[in-house]
């Protein structure tokens, strides 16, 4: 019997006849029985046996309110009750109430006097609640003995009352070592509760095991009446895993940043800020970085609308994007070509999950391929677009119907080039094939397009000039423009043209070949008329050329 139990007993021990008054509003159901007969019982036992009032139950016998298989062990155990203020242990038995209905209760008998006579007071207590109680009492016991965090309940002189599993685990400290020592000794730190609760109840703090670990601990401490309950995470683990990952993102030549739902670069590597060139400022502040102030484009060139943006685009539809390229200008005024991939950080709350965008520098791959594109569409010499790129231009330019205005082929064939050539070398001849390059570029609009496709041979395709006069006119310039000397290795030097155009119609069914073998004719029939001259293509002349070449062969 526990030190209050036997308090509680000494105490009602004493109760007789004329003191039974002070036990009508004790807590528990109190009845009183001599010679086999109920002869008092306290409000909460009328409570208890269901009755409305005392009348119902005091004059009856003890055994109508104790279910018969109960009553042998009723009798027993005040049958060794001998002498005023001895106590039974308590013991469970189910009781009848006045309704009939049964009731498990935890009854302890005193013997007691009642006029002047041996009685038994019994003490009863609801075995369902006292169960309840102590089910939910070992529940608490096994949920702080099964968390994975250290729970330490601290006595106000700052000595370890409990210590649970966890807690002996993670310090490597059993219970029978600490449970009274010092909480810092246990923690391995100076630890001060009450001033963590003065801080605000948290902390970070480096802790040290019995074998001498360091633990990286997130401490939690809650005030109670009698000291503190102290909570310990381990975080040693996850920060060591943070801390290799961390190496690891930050050692990759993959610049990777994470852009959070407001457009702010809250990670990013160093790789990144070496690939961009800029300290990319993180946070979720005002100062951050955000992605959206870098002016982007599409492997095209063409720029790109921040909808476009393939950050902007994973975050509104969720769908991870790889291999993504992209051209980014920078502060400095440097473009740099990127291939990008972009992927949601978690990906199971798409509405608020943060990006994760990882890149590489390909501007050298880029610049290599943009070369190597060029070279295969112009001309290394002049630098114009080759017969390949000009029959590509003018296939398009044929799709693109209706037209607002004439749109025409002018094949140029430049005069005198193979005499520059055998008189003064064809390094001079290159130069003034360059010359007529650049001539014949400052005589077209931005939508114009000159190419070179042969030796001296140059096309223009010229667009929405107003009618053939226009075309004329602009011919006419060309022949004067190209006619005007200049000095090449210490020589002046003068050339000339011979121009054959053919005007393309809105209905006009011939292929872009076709359209320029039709303006070569023509240039071969301006050429035969004694160079200079300019000859439009119509329909049969093809055939005259023809005839007259054979007759010359």
């Amino acid at each position: 019997m526990d030190a209050e139990r036997e308090r509680e007993v000494a105490d009602l021990s004493s109760i007789t006849d004329r003191s039974y008054g002070r036990l009508v509003d004790y807590p528990d159901a109190v009845c009183v029985h001599s010679d086999g007969i109920v002869v008092a019982i306290n409000t909460a036992g009328v409570a208890w046996a269901g009755a409305a009032a005392d009348s119902e139950i005091i004059g009856r016998p003890i055994t109508d309110f104790v279910h018969p298989d109960s009553v042998g062990s009723m009798l027993e155990r005040i049958a060794a009750l001998a002498q005023q203020g001895d106590s039974s242990e308590p013991s469970e038995a189910t009781m009848v109430r006045v309704d009939g209905t049964t009731i498990d209760v935890e009854a302890t008998s005193i013997r007691v006097t009642w006029d002047d006579r041996p009685a038994y007071l019994v003490i009863l207590r609801d075995v369902a609640a006292r169960v309840a109680v102590r089910d939910a009492l070992r529940y608490q016991e096994a949920v702080v003995d099964h968390v994975t965090d250290a729970v330490i309940a601290v006595s106000d002189d700052g000595r370890i009352a409990s210590w649970n599993a966890a807690a002996a685990a993670i310090y490597r400290r059993p219970i029978v070592e600490v449970i009274g020592a010092p909480i810092g000794d246990a923690l391995g730190v100076g630890f001060d509760a009450s001033a963590i609760v003065a801080a605000g109840g948290t902390a970070t703090q480096i802790h040290r095991a019995a074998d001498g670990r360091e633990l990286a601990i997130s401490v939690a401490v809650t005030a109670v009446d009698d000291g503190y309950v102290v909570i310990c995470s381990d975080k040693t683990a996850l920060q060591q895993a943070e801390r290799y990952f961390r190496t690891v993102v930050d050692s990759i030549a993959e610049g990777i940043i994470v852009v959070d739902r407001g457009g702010r670069v809250t990670t990013a590597n160093p790789a990144a800020k070496a690939i961009t060139g800029v300290d990319l400022p993180v946070g979720t502040g005002d100062d951050a970085t955000r992605f959206l102030d870098f002016e982007v484009f599409d492997h095209e060139g063409h720029a790109l609308a921040d909808d476009q943006h393939p950050i902007c685009q994973v975050m509104t539809t969720g769908i991870p994007l790889a291999g993504v390229v992209l051209g980014v200008d920078l502060p400095s005024g440097r473009r740099v070509w990127i291939s990008t991939s972009v992927r949601l950080m978690d990906p199971g709350s798409p509405s608020t999950s943060s990006a994760v965008c990882s890149f590489t520098d390909i501007s050298e791959q880029q610049t290599i391929r943009a070369d190597l594109e060029f070279a295969a569409t112009h001309d290394s010499l002049t630098e114009l677009p080759n017969r390949g790129s000009v029959v590509s231009h003018l296939g398009e330019a044929l799709a693109a119907i209706p037209r607002t205005g004439s749109v025409a082929a002018l094949f140029i064939d430049l005069d005198r080039l193979k005499l520059i050539n055998d008189s003064l070398g064809h390094s001079a001849g290159d130069r003034v094939l360059q010359v007529a390059a650049r001539r014949l570029k400052s005589l077209v609009s931005g939508s114009d397009l000159i190419g070179r496709v042969g030796g001296d041979e140059f096309v223009a395709i010229v667009f929405d000039r107003p009618d053939r006069a226009a075309i004329e006119q602009l011919a006419d310039e060309l022949h004067r423009t190209l006619r005007k000397p200049f000095v090449v290795d210490g020589e002046l030097v003068d050339i000339g043209a011979s121009i054959g155009v053919a005007l393309i119609g809105e209905r006009d069914i011939r292929t872009a070949d076709d359209i320029l073998r039709d303006a070569d004719i023509a240039m071969y029939a301006a050429k035969t008329e004694g160079r200079g001259r300019t000859q439009f293509y119509v329909p049969g002349l093809r055939e005259r050329m023809r005839i007259r070449m054979r007759s010359i062969g």
